[in-house]
Formats: structure tokens, sequence, C-alpha cells
């Protein structure tokens, strides 16, 4: 039986000895000296040690209007999905082996079903499902790099997990169980890093959380409570990374925050604190951010990627970048587009999967650890209707509620009972016959909605980011419940 968790909606403080997740990789910047340009438009938390155990290696860089070279944020210990510079070569690796964050727990438990007292009635019992209360009303899911959010329908937001950058809307340490955020009225979200943001009913973007490059919408510090993003047009839809944001109203899109190597689309490595129209390209639908890449998926089936191309996460070779959008798509036409780290994977218009990128870990899909230029389809995965990526996994839905995933399963990432990195698609495992309609992974977890609106997660968890209330990692799906 999985491990069933109710969630009491609270606060929980941790103290020292955390067992932690790992950074993502070390990024080396090239473009120091552009990036340091500035354009004119442009409770007290318990210390977590690093892996050396200096606790002061937190990477803070505090004047959002410079960038050094040396990407400082990426050796902090805290570090997700989305979002920064010029990397070094992967052919090595695409980032330290990350070692484990925490206890890891099969999903299993020995639950014998006994109830203590005497049944009062001894025949047959009722053999569907128990009702699970609040918990069956998550809309929306996002990914931090060790946290998470939800929207509940009642439109409130939670977040729960590392909150070093005040990235769960509030001042203070780890939380491992969700805890609510000062947003109201809101209809999507979408976590970076170390940053959320949520969108209103009106088209209005708020955000939370690091502040590093401006990926705020602001010159000021971090920031918490959450803050308007302003000079921006109603918005439809936004994505976040580490340092850059990017946002679409209308077809058209709009980019913020660090440009070290181009991934605003501008043509130059400025940074900008205020939204700014990117030009070449329009009628957009889709927008997906890797460290130091931006994704879009437009004019129905088009994919165009810009910024960092050190892995070929921009999908061709012969360039170390590009500084504004291509005029030719370099991916098969698509439905739907997911890019994280150093690899990108499209939910092709034949409902398969497509990747390319770095492959250490077997993240392509496509049996080897070979880094795929072009792009490769994923073996064995039919019937798409959505796919995600992690840091180094990634993860397909299908049409019949099933998911599975592929690629690195060091804390348990791809929820299939066992640490094993797989180089093709493979079942995730379920409770009984539950299928889902969510999906969506961070750097070392994964979460998933299913067809009733419950919340499971699995994974790493050194910082709390299942919301489980432990530190223990998960090899597979957990319930999480809010009551």
């Amino acid at each position: 039986m999985r491990d069933v968790v109710w969630i009491l909606i609270g606060s929980l403080s941790l103290g020292c000895g955390l067992v932690l997740d790992l950074p993502p990789p070390q990024l080396h910047d090239v473009g120091a000296e552009e990036d340091a340009s500035v354009s004119p438009n442009g409770d007290t938390g318990t210390i977590v040690p690093n892996d050396a155990g200096d606790p002061s290696d937190i990477g803070i860089i505090r004047d959002a209007a410079q960038d050094t070279g040396a990407d400082e944020d990426a050796g902090r210990l805290n570090d997700v999905g989305f979002d920064g510079n010029a990397i070094v070569d992967a052919s090595v690796n695409d980032g330290p082996e990350p070692l484990d964050g925490g206890t890891i727990d099969s999903g299993h438990d020995h639950d014998t079903g006994q109830v203590d007292g005497a049944f009062e009635d001894a025949g047959p019992q009722d053999s569907g499902p128990p009702p699970c209360g609040p918990a069956c009303d998550t809309v929306d899911l996002a990914m931090g790099g060790h946290f998470t959010c939800t929207l509940q329908g009642d439109e409130q937001v939670y977040c729960w997990g590392d909150n070093d950058f005040q990235q769960l809307g509030r001042e203070g340490a780890v939380q491992t169980r969700p805890v609510p955020v000062s947003v109201a009225n809101t209809t999507r979200i979408r976590a970076g890093e170390s940053y959320a943001c949520a969108q209103n009913h009106q088209g209005v973007l708020r955000c939370w959380g690091s502040n590093t490059w401006g990926q705020l919408g602001n010159v000021n510090p971090d920031s918490q409570p959450p803050v308007t993003v302003a000079d921006l047009p109603v918005i439809q839809d936004f994505a976040l990374s580490k340092g850059h944001s990017c946002a679409l109203s209308n077809g058209d899109l709009y980019c913020w925050g660090r440009n070290n190597e181009g991934q605003l689309g501008l043509g130059d490595r400025l940074t900008r604190f205020a939204p700014t129209r990117v030009l070449g390209i329009s009628d957009v639908q889709h927008i997906a951010l890797g460290i130091a890449s931006t994704c879009t998926l437009s004019g129905g089936v088009n994919v165009h990627c810009w910024g960092s191309n050190s892995d070929n996460q921009l999908a061709f070779e012969g360039a170390a970048e590009l500084l504004s959008p291509p005029q030719a798509p370099t991916i098969p036409p698509a439905l739907g587009l997911s890019v994280n780290w150093f690899h990108g994977c499209i939910h092709t218009v034949a409902d398969t999967g497509f990747c390319w990128g770095a492959n250490h870990n077997g993240q392509l899909g496509n049996g080897t650890t070979n880094p795929s230029v072009n792009g490769t389809p994923v073996l064995l995965l039919d019937r798409v209707v959505e796919v995600t990526t992690g840091g180094r996994h990634s993860c397909g839905l299908q049409d019949n509620g099933n998911f599975v995933c592929w690629g690195q399963n060091h804390g348990g990432q791809l929820g299939l009972g066992n640490l094993e990195d797989q180089l093709i698609p493979s079942t995730v495992a379920r409770e009984g016959d539950e299928r889902f309609q969510r999906l969506k992974a961070g750097y070392y977890h994964t979460c998933a909605i299913d067809l009733r609106s419950r919340l499971w997660c699995w994974g790493h968890n050194g910082l709390g980011q299942l919301g489980d209330g432990t530190l223990t990692n998960r090899t597979e799906p957990t319930l999480i419940l809010f009551d």
C-alpha cells in the first residue's frame, strides 16, 4: 500500500541536520562583460549546510544589476528547474552527480488494514476509495527546483519545500507541509528555480521569491509577499526559469531578467528589469524555459528555441548561442513542449514523444546515453497527451491516464519503486487503477494530479518538496492530502 499522508495546513520549521538535495550543474558565464551591462528599461530560517559542510556557501547575489560572470547561485544546494548562463560542456557531465537527498522509502508500507477495535459490521466492506475531502480539489501544479506549489479549486495557492529565497511567499525555514500564499483569485501558477508567480482573472501577474537577476520584473531585493509585475499587458500564460521569465499577451512574447546568453531573445546580452517585447516571433501559444534558453510553440505546431546551445538544447549545431529567435523551426511539428536544464521534449502531432539535447542519464528516452543534436524519437511512447522534463529525467502522460518516466532516478523521481536510471520509458507505479490528468517534473522530484484532482508526489525530499511532512525520499507516488 502506498503512503497516504494527511496534510494539516500549517507551518513547520526544521532544525539543522537536514538531509539535502543537490544543486543543478555549476554554470560558467562566458558572457560576463555583456551581462554586467544593464538595460535602462530594463522568522529566521535554518541554515542548510552545503556538501562540504560550509553553511556560508549560499551563493546569493544581491545586486541584480550586475552579473559577475560566475554563477554563484548554481552552487547552492537548493537550486531547480528552470531556468541561467554559458554552461560547461556536459560531455563530461551535465552537472555534479547528486547524492541521495534524503532517506529512501520504497513507497510501500506495511499497513495490514486492521482497524483498532471490533468491526460493528463483519459483512462485505465497500471496496471503493475513501473520500478525500479538500484533497480532491487540486487544479494546477508548479514545480520549482526544490519546492512545489499548487492551485486549489478555491483559487488559493499553497507552496512547500525550500524557502531560502522566500519562494514560499513568506519568511522562515523549510516547510514540509503546504502553507498558503497571499495571492487571491488565481487562475494559473508557475515556478522557477527559486521563485514563483500567479496569474489572476484579470491577466495580472504577481511574483515572489528570488530576484537576483530581476526575474520578478523589478530591481528590488528578493520579495515576499507577492509583488505585481509592472509594464506588462494582460497576459494569457507565462513561464519561469532560473533567472529569466517570459509571458504571452495576445500572441506576443515579453521577457525579462537574466540575459547573459541571449535567452531573452532581444539580440543582446543585457539584463532587463522590466518586461520587454521580443521581436521576430508572433502567434505564440506556449513558452518553455531552460536554464539559459527559451523555446516557443507558435503557429499551431512550430517550435523555435534561442539562448544557450552548449548541450544542443536548441536542437541544432554550429552555434554556441542564439541571441534572437531563429527564422525557421528546428524541432518537428508539436502540440506540446517542455524544456528544463539542458534537454527538451515535445508532444508531436502524431501523439508520440521526441526529445533533444543532453542525455547523460538517458533523459532523451532513446535507449542510449548519447546526446542528440537534432533530436530523437522517444522509444515505446505513443498516445501522448503531455510531456514534462525535469533536471535529468522526463515523463509522458498517455491518453488512458497512464504515465511513464525515464532518465535519472537517483532519488526515485521516476516513481518505479527503485533507484535505477532508465534509458527508455518505464511505467510509474500506481495505486490500483488510478488514472492521471496532469504531470510535472522538478529538478529531482515529480508530481501528478489524478482524475479525482488528488495530488501525488515522489522523488527527492531532502528539503520537504514532496509535502508529506517528512524529509524522506519516495520512490513511488505518495498521496498528499490537504485537511
